[in-house]
Order: structure tokens, then sequence, then C-alpha cells
């Protein structure tokens, strides 16, 4: 099993730590298992601010995955619908033990320059250094 880090917009993440949003949609999904899932929120914060375990990966048609997902999706239907405009298959990361961190943490300290695009595959070494922010 890995974690990965994710970056996510402000507006959801808000919703993740609430415990509104329990389902994370993905175009794609890592080749791994994931088990955790790094939380980095994208601007105007650019830091991490949680973590997530993994209780699973829903995948299944954009328009199935919604109505089995989309009551705990913290998205508008709409927004969810544009978001996959295209796609055949759509993935949904199912959240659990949602926690926010002590302190916000920046990507450099973990000798990451960049937030993803898509996902990160953490290191041992990275999460040992966050392990004092949760």
């Amino acid at each position: 099993m890995a974690t990965i880090l994710l970056s996510i917009k402000a507006e959801y993440v808000s919703r993740i730590l609430s415990g509104e949003k329990t389902f994370e949609y993905r175009k794609r999904i890592p080749k791994q298992s994931i088990d955790r899932i790094v939380i980095y929120e994208t601007s105007p914060k650019k830091r991490i601010v949680g973590i997530a375990d993994v209780r699973g990966v829903v995948s299944d048609t954009p328009d199935h995955l919604w109505n089995s997902t989309g009551r705990k999706g913290g998205i508008s239907k709409e927004a969810y619908m544009e978001y996959f405009s295209g796609s055949v298959k759509a993935y949904a990361f199912e959240l659990k033990n949602i926690t926010k961190t002590k302190h916000d943490f920046e990507l450099n300290q973990l000798g990451i320059n960049q937030p993803p695009q898509s996902y990160y595959y953490m290191s041992d070494e990275q999460m040992r250094m966050l392990t004092n922010c949760f």
C-alpha cells in the first residue's frame, strides 16, 4: 500500500476537512493500491493541510458513479459532469479518518518543488517528516 499527495482546490479541501465530502473524484488513479492521501490545498494557501485514509476506490461510468456517490461528493452535479465531460470512466477515492494538520506544511520542506498535476507517491522519509504535523 502507498500514500499519495493530491492537489485539491480550497473549496473542496474545506468540505473534506468538515466531513461533508467523503469522495474525492479523479479521472485517473495510481497503479499501486493507495491507503492514505496527503491533502495539499492549492491557491491561495499552497500548503499540506490534512491527511485521510482511503476506505476504497470506486470506479464506474461518470453517470453511475455520480448516482452512487454524489450525495457525499461535496461538488455540484454540474461541476462534476463538467469535470468528467468526455470521460468514459470515473474514479472516486472514498475517504475516512480525515485529520487536519496541527500546522500547515510547505511542499519544499519535503523536497517537493511543485504540486502534483495528478498525484505524487510519498516516500517513507517524507511521511516521517510529516509525523509531527498530525
